[in-house]
């Protein structure tokens, strides 16, 4: 065949498919709230999984009894780190 579908799974590695599917939200399963000294909102989704392996913090907080583990409390309000780097600690999780 001639011109062949290309999954964007093809020839990269788990860290760069895991990166792709949180650039691009798929299977996000978790989101964060970030506000800005301006006052506007940024909603930051994530994996729990990938949290979960990465951080004793993330564990405690997405599995353990604390209101965030449960399924119907949303979103998850980050109110001591900037948006820039509470984004770029997740990312750095995936490297």
């Amino acid at each position: 065949m001639g011109d062949q579908l290309t999954a964007w799974q093809d020839n990269k590695t788990l860290s760069e498919r895991i990166l792709y599917m949180l650039n691009n939200e798929i299977a996000t399963d978790v989101c964060f709230e970030t506000s800005s000294a301006e006052g506007s909102i940024t909603l930051i989704r994530a994996h729990k999984f990938m949290l979960v392996a990465s951080s004793p913090v993330f564990e405690a907080m997405l599995c353990g009894t604390m209101a965030e583990a449960r399924s119907d409390h949303g979103n998850i309000q980050i109110t001591d780190i900037d948006t820039a780097t509470f984004k770029a600690m997740i990312r750095y999780f995936v490297m």
